[in-house]
């Protein structure tokens, strides 16, 4: 399973590099100090839940977001790479326990993807 991620990581990878974009979020690392990165991503917003063996292009986006706006969240070894395994359900959990108005559950529901986008949050 684990050659499975790598295997569709390493695509994603390429895909981004390649300027193919695949819908996917398009930071892996911490950004530079003042230098977010775009989160692009044209897919729908599904509710998401810890789900460790299946890639999903929503949970890199929602990754990404984490990476790029609510850095606080996370101990800097999360990494956009569309699994969400304990280290995303833990920064989310932190996300929403530190946002009030959110039902701190780990699971990415609507009012928590409005809370993650910089344009609609109120954290």
């Amino acid at each position: 399973m684990r050659l499975l991620r790598l295997l569709a990581a390493s695509l994603v990878a390429t895909a981004l590099v390649a300027g193919l974009g695949m819908g996917t979020a398009s930071a892996s690392e911490t950004p530079a100090a003042g230098a977010l990165q775009t989160c692009s991503y044209s897919g729908s917003h599904p509710t998401l839940s810890y789900d460790p063996n299946t890639y999903k292009p929503a949970v890199a986006h929602a990754q990404c977001l984490l990476l790029n706006f609510h850095t606080e969240h996370w101990d800097g070894a999360l990494s956009s790479d569309g699994y969400f395994g304990n280290l995303t359900r833990e920064a989310v959990l932190k996300f929403q326990s530190s946002c009030g108005g959110l039902t701190v559950d780990g699971i990415i529901g609507p009012k928590t993807w409005d809370a993650l986008h910089p344009d609609t949050s109120w954290c």
